[in-house]
């Protein structure tokens, strides 16, 4: 009997622990909401061991994790005021948000590391190769004046059509990937495909 009350008293201790800690993540919380900094660092403080903990069960990669946390509490600074505690505690609403953050940054370095691949595969293109006599054709020919084309451009023009024709990328990700000015983007295109067009078109004339 004294065993069993002993029990009741511990679990009565831990659930009055978790209500304080609770009452004082709403605080904080809500402190966010009114963009108090204080707030938010007092927010981190209270729950970055387990927001981290969840990221790197997820990502299992330690740098990447970081990241997460630094997403998590973005989006908290700036989404604070849409908790709504009728649909659970504010720790249950930041591992919500730190497993859509975890599943957003595998995601987006699994297309990263897929287009890095495709962009070794495109480089390869500009690249000369072995010329055999015996075995040259005009299919050969052309491939090879295309490549000597492709590698007269300019790099920033070069890798910009090979990412954006080969790999498949858009202008956006274009300059999120080059860390480039959308415009700059749009401008160095332009120029590549005008220059390319002018020695095709020679080539052309020059094969017929």
């Amino acid at each position: 009997m004294k065993a069993t009350s002993k029990r009741l008293a511990r679990v009565g201790d831990s659930i009055c622990c978790d209500q304080k800690i609770e009452g004082e993540l709403a605080r904080a919380l809500d402190g966010v909401a009114r963009h108090d900094e204080y707030q938010l660092s007092r927010l981190y403080d209270l729950t970055r061991d387990r927001v981290y903990s969840l990221a790197v069960f997820m990502t299992r990669d330690t740098d990447l994790a970081e990241d997460v946390v630094v997403e998590v509490y973005s989006q908290v600074w700036l989404q604070a005021d849409r908790f709504q505690p009728s649909r659970g505690t504010v720790m249950n609403w930041l591992l919500m948000i730190t497993r859509c953050r975890s599943l957003d940054l595998i995601r987006a370095r699994q297309r990263f590391q897929g287009r890095e691949t495709l962009l070794e595969h495109a480089h390869m293109l500009c690249q000369p190769i072995d010329e055999d006599p015996e075995e040259l054709h005009m299919e050969r020919d052309q491939a090879q004046a295309v490549r000597k084309s492709m590698r007269a451009l300019p790099q920033e023009q070069r890798e910009l059509l090979l990412a954006g024709y080969f790999v498949g990328m858009t202008h956006v990700e274009l300059a999120e990937h080059f860390d480039l000015p959308l415009g700059t983007v749009k401008s160095r295109i332009r120029l590549g495909l005008q220059s390319l067009k002018r020695e095709l078109t020679q080539l052309e004339r020059s094969w017929s």
